[in-house]
């Protein structure tokens, strides 16, 4: 299953791509797949989604598939196969 993730942002320069193809091996629940996206692209992008609780930070807008998590099932909105996952810091730094 292949899913894209997109970037705004600050996350866009902390990771220095606009976004990523990335495979799941099934259907997985969103903050799994947020957890993922930690492995995969290390500390720098797990300090900057989630905080010190291990908790996703609440000044992330996150849409699936343009729609706003809040109005799906938020993080445990299930992630498949074709998805687009943005990840929208609502606080810029300047």
């Amino acid at each position: 299953m292949k899913i894209q993730v997109r970037f705004i942002a600050t996350l866009r320069h902390l990771l220095g791509v606009k976004s990523v193809d990335l495979e799941i091996p099934r259907p997985m629940k969103l903050l799994e797949v947020l957890n993922l996206l930690a492995e995969k692209h290390g500390e720098k992008f797990r300090k900057a989604i989630f905080d010190e609780n291990g908790k996703v930070k609440s000044e992330f807008l996150i849409l699936v598939n343009d729609v706003e998590i809040s109005v799906l099932n938020g993080l445990n909105t299930e992630i498949s196969d074709g998805d687009v996952i943005t990840l929208l810091p609502t606080i810029h730094e300047g």
